[in-house]
């Protein structure tokens, strides 16, 4: 593990023990209304994200491909790839890119017209890609010439797209989501649906692929499936995948088959392939609003860090997922969520601590994410909690000066008041600080009150 790279407590890999704590996973906060609605004739019944929403910071400007879908009029099965552009997050426009026909006109929004059956378009950002005609990458589900499977395109600006003529992951689809591990192992990688899935298991599951090149993709591997807990109506109808600090975060979007409606449920894994369920209890995103009330799902792409905050943007959907579709009922929404707000391990009124595992520190100073309020919708900011932290040697005794005793009470929040986030370094009576302890192998001992701890790192 890499220790100056954002540590978080969704699984139990760097926790050797807990107690008198809990595990909490957060919701992004919802802004009330739709950002995107369909209100273009090509957006025929309506327009959804299976698509992706990034954050161009070179152009400062937030840049979203979208999927329109089918009119019941003829053609009935015309589903296109739309672009939208926004300044703020908040307020988005639909360019006319004079590209694509559409009904005599290319006064419209649309970047790519896959023919037959789009679904799923993941767009991946690449800027380090030598040839600039293929910074933007998108892999998408289509139907060209009668061959279903998983089709790739390429451009230098997301808007301008070449397509590759054949399929490059036949059969696969039809639900995917795609994400770039730069930071891990440099892979491109594609969840997605296998062909012969539903004859092998008779229910939706979710595979990886991957690729170096975004051309040549691995055969299928089996990531998630449901399992006995989750009865007989649970399916796993996609998951959108991102790496966040030292590890994989996803969002597994769920199918209810009885009563058919879908939600999300956070997911983790350390390599990508072995994924866990946080807490199959807290739903991640779930259905609030009636413009959403059947089915929620993020974007393919992990949230855009931006103003302090952590930015979701979303898909609601009044309609059921085996129910007709007679109205535009489908829409994009946003929501925000704390930097590194996953997941919190959690203190009440009786001190709690967690202690980790052996790790080598690696230098620098200790930095946490972490809040003392009773509760994070106290607008006022009573803060009745501690943190405090310990330092341990590898049998787990407190070293000399990093005693819990020694440890200056940490009472706050690290989020301001402007949303951006100030991460606390812990401190000692005994003046002592983790920099003295480089290359040193020890365990560190958070002591919880009233508390949340959102994650750890060691920084310079």
């Amino acid at each position: 593990m890499d220790l100056t790279k954002i540590q978080l407590f969704a699984d139990d890999a760097l926790i050797e023990e807990t107690y008198r704590l809990g595990r909490t996973v957060h919701r992004p906060e919802k802004y009330s209304e739709p950002i995107i609605v369909p209100d273009r004739p090509w957006e025929g019944l309506g327009l959804f994200l299976w698509g992706t929403a990034l954050y161009d910071r070179d152009e400062d400007l937030f840049k979203m491909w979208y999927q329109t879908l089918s009119p019941l009029a003829p053609p009935t099965d015309k589903r296109f790839v739309c672009y939208a552009v926004s300044r703020d997050g908040f307020h988005w426009e639909k360019p006319s890119l004079g590209q694509v026909w559409f009904d005599g006109s290319r006064d419209n929004n649309i970047v790519v017209d896959p023919g037959d059956s789009l679904d799923s378009p993941s767009v991946v950002l690449d800027p380090d890609d030598a040839d600039e005609s293929r910074r933007y990458k998108m892999i998408y589900r289509a139907a060209t010439a009668g061959t279903v499977g998983l089709y790739a395109a390429f451009s230098p600006d997301g808007i301008r797209w070449e397509k590759v003529v054949e399929p490059v992951a036949p059969g696969h689809g039809d639900r995917t989501n795609a994400f770039f591990t730069r930071d891990m192992d440099g892979k491109f990688v594609v969840l997605t649906r296998k062909p012969h899935m539903m004859a092998d298991f008779n229910t939706r599951c979710v595979y990886r692929i991957e690729s170096d090149d975004f051309i040549h993709w691995s055969p299928a591997e089996l990531v998630m499936k449901p399992d006995l807990a989750d009865g007989p109506n649970m399916q796993f109808y996609s998951m959108t995948g991102f790496v966040y600090g030292d590890q994989y975060l996803g969002a597994l979007e769920r199918m209810h088959t009885v009563p058919d409606v879908l939600d999300q449920e956070l997911t983790v894994s350390r390599d990508g392939r072995h994924w866990q369920r946080v807490d199959r209890t807290q739903p991640f995103l779930v259905r609030e609003k009636e413009w959403e009330g059947n089915w929620v799902h993020v974007a393919s792409n992990p949230p855009v860090e931006y103003r302090g905050r952590l930015w979701w943007f979303y898909c609601g959907r009044h309609y059921r997922h085996g129910a007709a579709r007679p109205h535009r009922e489908s829409r994009i929404g946003m929501a925000t969520s704390r930097i590194d707000g996953f997941v919190s391990i959690e203190g009440g009124p009786e001190e709690g601590r967690l202690l980790t595992k052996t790790v080598v520190w690696p230098g620098g100073e200790l930095v946490i994410n972490a809040d003392t309020r009773t509760s994070t919708e106290d607008y006022f900011r009573t803060y009745r909690g501690t943190v405090r932290v310990a330092i341990h040697d590898e049998e787990g005794h407190e070293l000399p000066g990093y005693g819990v005793e020694d440890s200056v009470p940490f009472v706050g929040d690290t989020e301001n008041r402007s949303g951006s986030m100030d991460y606390h370094r812990p401190q000692w009576t005994s003046g002592k600080t983790l920099g003295e302890l480089t290359g040193r192998r020890v365990r560190l001992a958070f002591y919880l009150k009233y508390a949340r701890l959102y994650s750890f790192r060691a920084a310079q």
